[in-house]
């Protein structure tokens, strides 16, 4: 045990002496690795952080993203509808003929009046959206057969439905359907909800 020492400390001639020198470079390595594996390990730490709050700041940034385009398309929606009541009055003045109190008037008075509204409403019906039927090969008040699978969308049953199909009935209603729909471009117009301006003539 004495000898061993001797040799460690390199009390013992210089093979001794380099020895001890060597294992304090080595000690010096492992310290050195040490410092490094923890810095690493610090780095890794503070990416893995960094990382964890850029996801979290891409997150929200999508779900805010998300939340603009569904506004957006919702505001899209109303605007088209709204423009639709004002093509409406435009052309037939139909938000006239709803909003008037027709209780004081007669039945020629109320018909001469709906064949105007009528004309003006069904170009713009036609022109800008397309109606048609649902149901073309038959007329209503004949029947028909649905099949077994049924499109609840375009198919509405009434009466005596079965729990399972086929399906098929007298056809009470043909439904409708627009296969386009080509609004004019709307120009300078923020205000939707004014659907027809008030007129007053000057004196």
């Amino acid at each position: 045990m004495e000898k061993i020492l001797l040799f460690l400390t390199g009390t013992e001639g210089s093979c001794g002496c380099i020895t001890g020198i060597l294992l304090v470079v080595l000690l010096v390595l492992l310290a050195a690795l040490l410092t490094i594996k923890i810095k690493r390990c610090k780095r890794s730490k503070a990416s893995s952080v960094t990382s964890s709050e850029k996801a979290s700041e891409e997150i929200a940034e999508l779900k805010s993203e998300i939340a603009r385009l569904r506004e957006e398309k919702q505001k899209s929606f109303e605007n088209g509808s709204l423009y639709s009541l004002i093509l409406l009055q435009r052309e037939g003045r139909l938000i006239d003929f709803l909003m008037e109190n027709i209780k004081s008037y007669d039945d020629s008075q109320v018909g001469a009046a709906v064949r105007q509204i009528h004309s003006g409403c069904a170009k713009v019906i036609n022109e800008k959206f397309a109606i048609k039927p649902l149901i073309t090969s038959k007329n209503e008040g004949e029947t028909i057969s649905l099949g077994s699978e049924l499109n609840s969308e375009e198919i509405r049953l009434t009466g005596n439905v079965p729990a399972a199909g086929p399906y098929g009935g007298v056809i009470r209603h043909k439904g409708w359907v627009s296969s386009k729909v080509e609004l004019p471009k709307i120009v300078n117009k923020e205000n939707f909800s004014i659907i027809c301006q008030a007129e007053v003539e000057s004196m």
